[in-house]
């Protein structure tokens, strides 16, 4: 549909922005030394996929950019497979995040005075700042070398036969290819009200991925979700997400 005369533009443009901002969900970014507080929100909303890297030279700079692949992911043709440039495995979750623990204040208020100001806290004897997040995130974990990472997975889905029924601690240490992650299960625990209210109303993680509705997930009792998605943005700076 059409949009006639400026204020219209206007009115129409700020309300697509208002759901845009509301609908996106984020890919989850640690730093050196960051954790977040998470749940696994459902077994079947994780994906095991494959990714492209790639270098983009920039005005600013180079830039390190990642893009699903397609071929993989939905079965159409791929541009990156098709240009030789080789997928790496991944799993894809979509997760509820409690909180992140940073180990700066939030950079936003420099642009922005109005901008959330993170809780300071110690531990171990140093300040970090405590980002209340309370809401899903996409969180992406290449395989690793020999494997580490999905073994990891593997391992809490075989002990005990779900990843959905207790919290974890996720975190970074290092830096470049001498990153690890790390995560800490706590005890079995039913799942929080407020978490439950927020996957009565979660997309797939299809939809979040591609944008769109998806028929790859079979309609449940109450009719399928067919909630428009924006593709997922990343919370990262300096590995920018590239989607398609």
């Amino acid at each position: 549909m059409a949009f006639k005369g400026l204020k219209e533009i206007q009115e129409k443009t700020a309300e697509i922005e208002g759901l845009t901002a509301q609908s996106r969900i984020r890919t989850m970014y640690l730093g050196n030394g960051e954790s977040s507080y998470i749940r696994f929100i459902d077994d079947d909303e994780m994906l095991q996929t494959k990714i492209h890297e790639y270098e983009e030279i920039t005005p600013t700079g180079k830039r390190f950019r990642k893009a699903y692949c397609l071929e993989n992911l939905i079965g159409d043709p791929c541009k990156w497979c098709a240009s030789g440039n080789y997928p790496k495995n991944v799993y894809v979750f979509l997760t509820y995040v409690y909180h992140t623990i940073h180990k700066n204040q939030n950079p936003e208020l420099g642009s922005d005075p109005n901008a959330m100001k993170w809780e300071a806290v110690k531990q171990g004897g140093q300040v970090f700042y405590k980002e209340d997040v309370g809401g899903l995130r996409l969180l992406r974990l290449k395989w690793g070398k020999d494997f580490v990472n999905k073994n990891l997975i593997l391992g809490f889905a075989n002990a005990y036969g779900t990843l959905t029924d207790r919290d974890y601690i996720y975190s970074r240490t290092g830096e470049g290819i001498h990153t690890t992650y790390s995560f800490v299960p706590k005890d079995k625990a039913e799942m929080a009200d407020e978490v439950k209210a927020v996957i009565a109303e979660a997309p797939h993680i299809i939809e979040v991925l591609t944008g769109k509705a998806s028929n790859v997930f079979a309609a449940d009792a109450s009719g399928p979700k067919t909630k428009i998605i924006e593709p997922a943005s990343s919370d990262e700076e300096k590995d920018v997400e590239d989607l398609f």
